[in-house]
Order: C-alpha cells, then structure tokens, then sequence
C-alpha cells in the first residue's frame, strides 16, 4: 500500500512558438536510442534557449522562453556528410582542420557553453493531442546573447537506490 502522498506539481513543459532562437550549449551525455529494433549509440545534448520571448501558455498565463530547455540527439558519426559534423563545425570551424584519427577521439564536452542559432518548429503530435518543440536547423550565432548562469552545467549523475536493504530481502525470504 502506498498510502497518501503529496505529488509535485512542476511548470508547465508547453511548447513555445516557432521561430530562430539563440541557444546555448549546456550538456551532453551519450544514450541507447532503439529504431525499428535496432540499439545505437547517440549523444544527447541539452540546450538552454537565450532569447527571452513572451508567449501566452494555454492556461491564459504569460511565458517566457528564456531559460527553457530544449534537446536534440545525433547519430554518432562525424563524417562530412553527417549532421553531427555540421553541428559542431558551426560551434568550432576548426574541426574542417582535423584528419579522421583527429576526429575519432574528438572532445565534445570543448563545446559546452557556447551559442548557436537554431530554427525550432512548435509541431503537433500525431494524435493532435499536444504539442512538442522541434530542432529544425542549426545556424552559426552572429549576435551572442547574455549567457545562461543559472544552468548547472556539470553532468547529471543518474543513480537508482534499491527498494530494500540486503537484511530487509533476507527477512522476506528474497
């Protein structure tokens, strides 16, 4: 029996309008992504957008952008023709530079911090029943923005505490 809790209620994960946002570059951490039954390695990187533009949510409240998170996964190629290298060489136009040994060993976390124009989409899902951003493209930022301080931009470490203690197991015969 789990008995009465109090359950948390968080801002609201509205989607915002469509448009070009200067985004920066917080974190990054590597994932399984499953697509048709088959498990690949993508990064994951999680984005703070900058611009700070008014909205009105569903619930008739008006919202900000600025400070809200946004995420895009790429497959782990850094090839040319691959989105992953033209993401980053649009952060470090250096990587052109770089042989493919160069490439391999490549260090992802150097990125961290910087901005970056993007085209996000407000898109709705395939039942109509809500909405959902969308990274359409990635754009050189020409115009910085004040960055975001108030992110924490140190990995999260992800942890899961047992149910119950060893001796707690033993007591119930598990």
């Amino acid at each position: 029996m789990i008995g009465k809790v109090t359950f948390q209620t968080g801002n609201s994960f509205e989607a915002f309008p469509s448009g070009k946002y200067t985004l920066q570059l917080v974190d990054g951490e590597m994932i399984k992504d499953t697509y048709k039954g088959v498990e690949t390695d993508k990064v994951k990187f999680t984005f703070v957008v900058l611009n700070d533009v008014k909205f009105k949510g569903s619930d008739g409240k008006e919202q900000t952008t600025r400070g809200r998170k946004i995420w895009h996964r790429f497959s782990m190629y850094l090839s040319p023709k691959s989105f992953l290298y033209a993401f980053v060489k649009t952060l470090d136009p250096k990587l052109v530079e770089l042989t493919e040994d160069q490439r391999k060993t490549y260090d992802l976390d150097a990125l961290m911090g910087r901005q970056i124009d993007a085209l996000i989409s407000k898109d709705a899902s395939k039942d109509g029943s809500t909405y959902y951003n969308n990274v359409s493209n990635f754009e050189k930022n020409e115009t910085p923005l004040e960055s975001y301080e108030d992110v924490d931009a140190t990995p999260v470490v992800k942890e899961s505490a047992p149910v119950a203690t060893e001796d707690e197991l033993k007591e119930l015969g598990l």
